[in-house]
């Protein structure tokens, strides 16, 4: 056991080196605790964050990998075009339809246009045809003007006139009709003029060429609904407005010689009896005459009698026509046809069918030929 000794037992030469050295020693701790101490440095928790964004975000190029845990949310409005794929549920509308209808969808959309479709095709159907001889029928002679050369007043409103004569206007009409792709054919010609049946699509004029009756050497041309007889035009009358709305409608249902099927009648091959229907039979340089008051004759090519007034018949009656019970003419039947155009005005005609060896005989007639 280790024996104290205390200072003051000590010799004096020894408590003299000491008790400075004990003096510094404590001076010397003193100094060591009075100097701070370095703030100890606190780790920063890098590993830390680095291991909580590993553990809790899922890695950014696989998002569609890791389950949503939130409900999912209603699909983002069409406009936004942007939006990630990934989030598109499967009831989105496409990104390409960026302004959806829900009031139409593509089966309606097909059956409005069908709709749409055929109700243009009715109103196609409905509408009146082209009148040809309004749209396309030359008019209009070089240097002609209204009125008439030595004809009655009545005709100005109805003809044209030409210093030009009569064999000029008659080439120039000839041409013109061909290149417009009119038929045509004389019915009737005499030193004074020519008078042309002209047929388009199914409908049919009559072109009246005439020279001036007092000689001055001008040429007058009327287009007709009617055939005009060139020795009565200084007496007939003008086609009234009654007799152009009869005769209108009826060009809708009387033949024209246009088709294939449809032909000229030849009379001495074609009828019974040919001169109840032509003055003059003609020859091979001339056409047959037919008689004044008939006004159109054609030929329906491998039909028999009953089937073409069976025909005529149904079109009469569309259009309000009348058809009286028939009468022996010609080798065939005579019918009355007539219609009130109103104001107490009543138009009448006369229709024929004659049988023929190619087909069936239609005639027309202005009056009764009995």
């Amino acid at each position: 056991m280790a024996q104290s000794y205390p200072l003051k037992n000590l010799r004096p030469s020894m408590q003299a080196f000491i008790r400075p050295m004990l003096f510094a020693s404590l001076a010397l701790h003193a100094l060591v605790l009075l100097i701070p101490a370095p703030p100890q440095e606190t780790p920063e928790p890098v590993e830390e964050e680095e291991q909580i964004t590993l553990t809790q975000l899922p890695p950014v190029d696989q998002p569609a990998e890791q389950p949503s845990p939130r409900p999912a949310t209603p699909a983002p409005p069409p406009r936004r075009t942007n939006a990630p794929a990934p989030r598109v549920r499967q009831s989105a509308p496409p990104p390409t339809r960026s302004s959806p209808r829900p009031q139409s969808s593509p089966g309606q959309t097909t059956t409005n246009s069908s709709n749409q479709a055929q109700a243009n095709q009715v109103q196609a159907n409905n509408a009146p045809p082209v009148d040809p001889f309004t749209a396309e029928f030359p008019k209009i002679y070089p240097g002609s003007e209204e009125g008439s050369y030595g004809l009655p007043e009545a005709y100005n409103d109805f003809s044209r006139r030409t210093t030009d004569g009569l064999s000029q206007v008659d080439r120039w009409f000839q041409t013109e009709l061909a290149a417009k792709e009119f038929s045509f054919g004389v019915v009737e010609e005499n030193s004074t003029g020519k008078v042309y049946q002209v047929t388009k699509d199914g409908v049919t004029r009559f072109l009246v060429i005439v020279s001036d009756p007092s000689g001055s050497g001008g040429t007058n041309y009327i287009l007709s609904e009617q055939q005009l007889q060139l020795d009565e035009l200084a007496s007939a009358s003008i086609v009234s407005p009654e007799e152009q709305s009869f005769y209108s409608d009826l060009s809708d249902i009387l033949p024209s010689v246009n088709t294939n099927q449809w032909q000229e009648v030849d009379p001495q091959y074609d009828l019974p009896e040919p001169t109840a229907f032509y003055s003059d039979l003609g020859s091979v340089d001339s056409p047959p005459t037919p008689k004044p008051n008939l006004e159109t004759a054609v030929v329906e090519i491998g039909s028999e009698p009953s089937a073409v007034f069976e025909e005529l018949s149904r079109r009469f009656e569309v259009a309000y026509y009348e058809v009286g019970s028939p009468v022996s003419y010609g080798g065939g039947s005579l019918y009355e046809v007539s219609r009130d155009e109103g104001n107490g005005v009543i138009i009448t005609r006369y229709l024929s069918l004659v049988s023929t060896g190619r087909g069936t005989a239609i005639f027309f007639w202005r009056e009764s030929p009995i």
